[in-house]
């Protein structure tokens, strides 16, 4: 299931000017919140981010009991301001530097329940958030996981992918009984 992260398609846990959890209206329900009421809707009904009185706030996109996040991507950029702020994503430490010039972050195949984000930098300038999108799979057990195979094409070729591991099965896997596929998904002799 794919959700569109702003405000035609969920809804501000409060209705003052600046709030702290959007809630999907598609259920099962994907959460985007702050520790503190730091967002704030623009007037085209997307996500405006504020580092806060702290001037750091963390903001959290949360996958519901059950789901994890399969994969997400979101533009961001400097509301109508040249300060330079800070937006650094917890799971691998990626650190941007805002501008009014856009940039996306898009991570595949993320696999967490949830993903941390930190705004720093000078309170009361806004980062608005774009083309937020976010795609949950139900999780799986461990057990499950080990064994959880998607068919994917890569290049010219295709492949299983473990997607708990997010490793390609190949033809190292013969001794295993396996065999790398085609593009139509037949083994190759």
């Amino acid at each position: 299931t794919t959700y569109t992260v702003d405000l035609n398609n969920g809804a501000a846990n409060d209705a003052g000017t600046y709030w702290q959890r959007w809630t999907s209206t598609e259920m099962p329900s994907v959460t985007f919140s702050a520790g503190s009421n730091n967002i704030e809707t623009s007037a085209d009904n997307y996500l405006l981010l504020y580092s806060g009185i702290s001037n750091s706030s963390d903001y959290t996109l949360t996958a519901p009991s059950g789901y994890v996040i399969d994969s997400y991507s979101f533009t961001f950029a400097n509301n109508n301001h040249d300060t330079e702020l800070t937006l650094t994503v917890k799971d691998d430490n990626t650190v941007y530097t805002t501008s009014r010039e856009t940039q996306t972050r898009t991570v595949a195949y993320s696999g967490k329940s949830s993903v941390v984000m930190t705004l720093a930098g000078t309170n009361l300038k806004a980062v608005k958030l774009t083309d937020f999108s976010v795609k949950i799979r139900r999780s799986f057990t461990e057990n499950e996981a080990m064994n959880v195979w998607k068919f994917e094409k890569v290049g010219n070729n295709a492949y299983l992918k473990n997607l708990h591991t997010g490793t390609y099965l190949t033809n190292a896997g013969t001794q295993y009984g396996a065999r790398q596929l085609s593009t139509t998904g037949q083994p190759v002799t």
